[in-house]
């Protein structure tokens, strides 16, 4: 076999990225780290209804859409929603509405670095709006920066991270929702659930929600 058979064998048409995942390309690694945390979600949800919340340019909703039985990314940003729907499938779409007023209750709902964004005085509607579009036996996993690590951070990254967490906060945020909640640490690209101070990513999942 010849590498021109082997090219007709794997190339498959091109993805075109929006402006903020080429920024992160560009710029650095973080867009391996971003989808790293997509990674770990899209092993949760084979056969799965799910809703990924502050979906942005959906690029990650796309990877946990080639696992899950359906995916909704739902977001407030319409450039980015214009972006994302260039990656929708017959199990994947896109709705810009603000996440605040949604409501499809599914099996899993995604929040990936979206709770930083939220003011405080509006983090528990927030939960509140995770709970309410989970079936009775569905979960969530929230992911968002840990704050320990604010201090490296760039200048756009802080701009925008207008609530930061550790883990024991953000477990007991999640906790006012659910019974049973479970933290996940990163460093670059890998997920485990050692030493949680010193993790850059943190991610809750919550079960059994009340």
């Amino acid at each position: 076999m010849t590498w021109e058979d082997v090219r007709k064998i794997i190339d498959s048409d091109p993805i075109t990225l929006g402006p903020f995942y080429s920024g992160q390309l560009k710029g650095h690694w973080s867009l391996l780290r971003t989808m790293a945390r997509y990674k770990f979600v899209a092993n949760l949800v084979e056969g799965k209804d799910v809703l990924d919340l502050g979906c942005g340019e959906g690029l990650g909703t796309q990877m946990i859409g080639k696992y899950c039985k359906s995916i909704t990314g739902v977001d407030t940003d319409k450039e980015a929603i214009r972006w994302a729907r260039k990656g929708a499938t017959d199990n994947i779409q896109f709705e810009r509405k603000d996440i605040f007023g949604f409501h499809n209750p599914v099996d899993i709902v995604t929040a990936i670095d979206v709770i930083e964004h939220i003011p405080t005085k509006d983090e528990d509607e927030f939960m509140r709006i995770v709970t309410d579009n989970l079936r009775p036996n569905g979960f969530c996993v929230v992911g968002t920066p840990n704050v320990n690590m604010s201090q490296y951070e760039s200048p756009a990254a802080k701009a925008g991270h207008i609530n930061m967490y550790d883990h024991k906060r953000l477990e007991r945020l999640v906790g006012t929702s659910f019974h049973n909640v479970m933290i996940f640490g990163m460093n670059d690209e890998v997920v485990y659930t050692g030493f949680k101070p010193m993790c850059q990513y943190l991610m809750a999942m919550g079960t059994n929600k009340r």
